[in-house]
């Protein structure tokens, strides 16, 4: 092992992780205070000093400098693997020349503070993965360990934090979710002086009182009219302005708060329009990672049309994204670049191109949970649809909050429809007799009072009350009006007070 001068280390860093890179940007950075000629003789010192300590030569010096062929770079590697779904080593670190003071060089301290925080991401968005998955498959227990190196590495993320709560609860260990919620409470208070905010708070209340839906040891099989209600209510107009803008060939905007039904809504649209639709979707916890919600797309698109053909240079391009579609001991493309980005984007134009269907009917649902990377593909497509087949028509529907989206999607789209482009659907709370018509489509016996109840306490959302209903199902309250009635109550009274009577 050789031990570096502390610029030379950040020289083979910034080429490890930027690719190739002018020496002109290399000299500003690292010798802030030269004039370029100064700061170009030093590069060529530091340089010529690499060679002599390693005996090889890591740097091509050409300009652009960058790493010569056949260097193995680690980071690199921990990139394409985390990307490909592993988990990172336990001991591993998300920070880049740790240890080394460069005050007296701003903007390759801030460089390294953007790279570090890039890294960070990249590990969060793994273990997050993977804990979800655990979760899903209903084994909470594995899924602790993932959520303790996630607050370890975030001690201040409260939404780490209700992972552990919620966990330790679906665990069957309701001591250890309500010790968990107070260790948040006085991380938070202790350290940043503030009380946990509302969702945590609420959570904390439904453990405590042992209501959180879904427990262990609770868990029923959901009839399938909870799972999917048979049919929409209460949306006929929205429906009529979606098919009007459609036939149009206009964009279609489903917009609205949480819990109103816009995906259901999307999704059942876009089926009744004679060719299946293609849906893809964005997660929480994509936006730390760049071109995670395109990846996701691209990965669905491929599974579900096997039969594409991939040209090489189209796989190289999207292998930028999916480091599988490398071939055996094929190198991994250098870090997107400006430059770069014209022949990415075109590669996701041919990757569509290259689907057989006589026409794109595509959904795009929870678009404020993409990543700005992937944000913005979606506006090139929609200008360039020629690109995708001559005569083949493109219809798009795009699903999100408004109050959640980045400012520059929510511009692209408020441009859009000003332009006569697109139309914005905006869906409101459903009303009473709609929520009331969803209970009686239930078919599980509900009565009218009870339903009653069940319409007041969902507030206009049928999120809320689909959620309400399977808590009572789980607790198996359902099977008695007045049981469930009491049931309900407290559940709203739970929701309604702080914890530990606080």
């Amino acid at each position: 092992m050789v031990e570096l001068e502390r610029k030379t280390a950040a020289l083979l860093a910034v080429l490890a992780v930027d690719g190739p890179t002018s020496r002109s940007r290399i000299a500003g950075l690292l010798w802030p205070d030269s004039d370029e000629a100064r700061a170009r003789a030093n590069l060529r010192q530091a340089l010529s000093r690499l060679r002599k300590l390693t005996n090889v030569d890591l740097v091509d010096a050409g300009d652009p400098l960058q790493l010569a062929d056949g260097v193995d770079v680690d980071l690199r590697d921990l990139r394409r693997t985390l990307l490909g779904g592993a988990l990172p080593n336990e001991s591993l670190r998300s920070t880049i020349l740790t240890g080394q003071d460069f005050s007296d060089c701003d903007e390759l301290a801030s460089w390294i503070e953007g790279a570090s925080t890039d890294l960070g991401r990249l590990v969060l968005a793994s273990l997050e993965r993977e804990a979800d998955r655990l979760e899903k498959d209903e084994r909470p227990l594995q899924a602790v360990p993932l959520a303790e190196r996630l607050i370890a590495r975030d001690p201040y993320s409260e939404r780490a934090h209700r992972r552990l709560i919620r966990l330790h609860y679906l665990a069957g260990d309701r001591a250890a979710a309500l010790r968990a919620f107070e260790r948040a409470r006085r991380t938070l208070l202790d350290e940043l002086g503030v009380e946990p905010d509302p969702e945590t708070l609420a959570l904390a209340r439904l453990v405590e009182r042992g209501t959180l839906p879904g427990s262990a040891g609770t868990a029923r099989e959901i009839p399938p009219s909870l799972r999917r209600p048979p049919r929409l209510v209460g949306r006929e107009k929205h429906w009529a302005r979606m098919q009007a803008a459609w036939d149009e060939e206009k964009v279609v905007f489903v917009t609205g708060p949480a819990g109103v039904g816009k995906s259901r809504l999307a999704r059942d649209f876009a089926a009744a329009q004679g060719v299946t639709p293609i849906v893809l979707a964005s997660r929480p916890g994509d936006a730390g990672l760049p071109f995670a919600s395109q990846a996701r797309a691209v990965r669905q698109i491929l599974a579900a049309f096997p039969e594409i053909e991939l040209p090489r240079w189209l796989r190289r391009e999207l292998s930028r994204m999916l480091p599988e579609l490398l071939e055996a001991g094929e190198e991994a493309l250098p870090p997107l670049e400006e430059a770069d980005m014209l022949r990415f984007l075109q590669a996701q134009l041919e990757l569509l191109r290259r689907i057989d269907l006589p026409y794109f009917n595509m959904v795009v649902d929870d678009l404020h949970h993409c990543d700005p990377a992937s944000a913005t593909i979606g506006p090139f497509v929609t200008s360039n649809p020629a690109a995708i087949g001559a005569g083949r028509k493109f219809r798009l529907v795009v699903v999100f909050r408004p109050s959640e989206l980045d400012e520059t999607p929510r511009d692209v789209a408020d441009k859009m429809v000003r332009e006569g482009i697109a139309v914005s659907v905006e869906l409101e709370p459903l009303p009473d007799f709609a929520l009331a018509q969803i209970v009686r489509d239930l078919d599980l016996g509900v009565s009218e009072a009870l339903g009653a109840d069940l319409v007041r306490a969902a507030g206009g959302s049928p999120a809320l009350l689909l959620e309400l209903v399977k808590s009572l199902f789980h607790d198996g309250a359902l099977e008695d009006e007045q049981s469930a009635r009491a049931a309900l109550s407290e559940k709203l009274e739970v929701l309604s007070r702080p914890p530990f009577g606080r």
